[in-house]
């Protein structure tokens, strides 16, 4: 399961929890914990983005963005880009 989360994760293009387990037809906490544990493996990083002050139109998060106070941005690893090409 861990290896279908991470693909939900590099097809979308804003992370939705409860967007995902809906797809994978699983609950919000399991997908929660399928989250923990692809950090704590190494396949994923989250990033945290407070206080964003710069131009909308330059980030890579520009589009998804709702607010300009704190974003946080889930990077596939060069470990979980490996696994997804298993």
């Amino acid at each position: 399961m861990l290896k279908e989360v991470l693909n939900q994760i590099k097809d979308s293009d804003y992370i939705s929890k409860s967007k995902i387990a809906m797809n994978l037809n699983k609950s919000v906490d399991l997908i929660e914990d399928a989250f923990s544990q692809l950090v704590r493996m190494g396949y994923i990083r989250v990033n945290n983005i407070d206080n964003c002050n710069s131009n909308c139109s330059g980030c890579f998060l520009g589009n998804s963005c709702t607010s300009k106070s704190s974003t946080k941005s889930i990077i596939i690893t060069d470990k979980g880009k490996q696994l997804l090409e298993k």
